[in-house]
């Protein structure tokens, strides 16, 4: 069974990665919509999280191919629904992910200078 925490905090991806480890978690992997509407519904109860969260995801390793945190390609995850238009690497400075708080779609952003509330995972 799994776990999850909104941080409303706005850390760096970097930071919020940081975080979720010193809590014995990990940043967010959707991995089916069931998952995403579910974790929806914990982010409604968090007023001040209405745009992105910080996800377990990136492309730091090579440009447009995506892995999580552990290392595993995205699509192995089960879940890969990006937001419109997404991902574009805007600003050619876009390497780690992120989810939308209403669509739930995936997103790249940068990963040390964007700030923005983030959601943890633990499996018991």
């Amino acid at each position: 069974m799994g776990y999850y925490k909104v941080h409303e905090e706005q850390l760096s991806w970097e930071e919020a990665k940081g975080a979720c480890e010193a809590e014995d978690a990990h940043l967010l992997i959707l991995n089916s919509e069931a998952e995403a509407a579910a974790v929806q519904q914990l982010i409604k109860l968090h007023p001040n999280v209405n745009s992105w969260v910080h996800a377990g995801f990136h492309d730091k390793g090579k440009e447009g191919s995506y892995v999580t945190i552990f290392g595993e390609p995205l699509a192995s995850t089960g879940f890969t629904r990006w937001n419109t238009n997404q991902p574009d690497n805007a600003g050619n400075n876009e390497n780690c992910g992120s989810i939308h708080a209403a669509t739930m779609g995936l997103n790249d952003l940068p990963c040390t200078t964007y700030r923005t509330p983030f959601v943890c995972e633990q499996f018991m």
